[in-house]
């Protein structure tokens, strides 16, 4: 005869684990956790070696930047003014006026060297409706992206919106995913 499923070896071997001590901390799922949920709950002596080593390693990110990346390719001023008479013969690299100019600015090929070093990729999740609208010719006046950078586990790093109205005839300048 068979014996009853509670009284077999198999089901006994695997018991509950026993409970918490009551006294002890417990985190919101009612367990103990074995990693702190905060930085600021480590202790201080592995706290201050995790900042030591962050600072080495921004300053290392730093520095393969400043090493690697090229003036003009990877970032670089751009040109603002399109009052400028360069800017309305199509050269506005030969204007001399500083004014006319953005601040330093992060070029793609620089991003996506960054990105690379960091084993980061770029993913725009609502990239796919444009998609479909442009298959469907339908009238696309104001473009609004979303970009997640994401870790390779897919895990996302941080994110950005980028927004820009259209000027008739010049779609193909304003979208290069």
């Amino acid at each position: 005869m068979l014996k009853p499923i509670k009284d077999t070896k198999t089901l006994k071997s695997y018991s509950q684990p026993p409970k918490a001590p009551f006294d002890e901390d417990q985190g919101l799922s009612g367990t103990i956790s074995t990693f702190p949920s905060s930085p600021l709950d480590i202790p201080t002596a592995t706290f201050e070696r995790n900042l030591k080593r962050r600072q080495e390693n921004h300053q290392a990110l730093i520095q393969w930047i400043k090493k690697t990346l090229e003036p003009d390719i990877h970032y670089g001023h751009i040109h603002g003014n399109q009052q400028c008479p360069y800017a309305k013969a199509g050269m506005p690299q030969l204007c001399s006026d500083f004014s006319h100019f953005s601040m330093m600015t992060l070029y793609k090929p620089g991003a996506e060297m960054i990105l690379s070093a960091l084993g980061l990729f770029v993913y725009y999740p609502n990239l796919f409706q444009y998609k479909l609208a442009c298959l469907h010719r339908q009238e696309i006046t104001t473009i609004v992206l979303k970009c997640e950078l994401k870790a390779q586990n897919g895990k996302i790093i941080g994110e950005g919106i980028g927004a820009r109205q259209h000027t008739p005839g010049q779609l193909e300048s304003q979208f290069k995913p």
